[in-house]
């Protein structure tokens, strides 16, 4: 089974912050994912999860920058992760009385997150982006 998610990111005076969300049932940090919805490209649905789950809209990237594999319950889905420059953070939206949203720096977010693979997804990410600053 295919989904689709973000890495919501900003950069704030040379520091790249993530933001993460909290998991419907059991409360653990992660990033807007689900299943890419009918009539929408893995991108739009990304970008729809973004809204939904943590209430942001922003530039989604055409490529993701990783996949990975998790299990809910007892499926595995494979994920792929497209990075969204977030552009507008609202104060209400569709999901925020299940779930939290935070604001953390990149390698807050890999400490925090306990998925092994998005926590791989997010160092390469983390390596992606370092490489744009120096060379941009």
């Amino acid at each position: 089974m295919l989904q689709s998610g973000v890495i919501p990111y900003r950069r704030t005076d040379g520091q790249i912050d993530v933001m993460l969300i909290t998991s419907s049932r059991r409360r653990r940090w992660t990033i807007p994912k689900g299943h890419i919805k009918a009539g929408l490209s893995p991108v739009e649905s990304a970008g729809e999860e973004a809204w939904e789950e943590a209430g942001i809209r922003g530039l989604v990237s055409q490529d993701p920058v990783g996949h990975y594999v998790h299990a809910k319950r007892g499926m595995l889905l494979s994920v792929a992760v497209y990075s969204m420059q977030v552009e507008g953070v609202h104060e209400i939206w569709p999901e925020q009385w299940k779930r939290r949203r935070q604001w953390m720096s990149l390698s807050e977010s890999i400490a925090v997150i306990e998925d092994a693979g998005l926590q791989e997804v997010l160092a390469r990410f983390e390596l992606v982006l370092t490489a744009i600053q120096v060379d941009g």
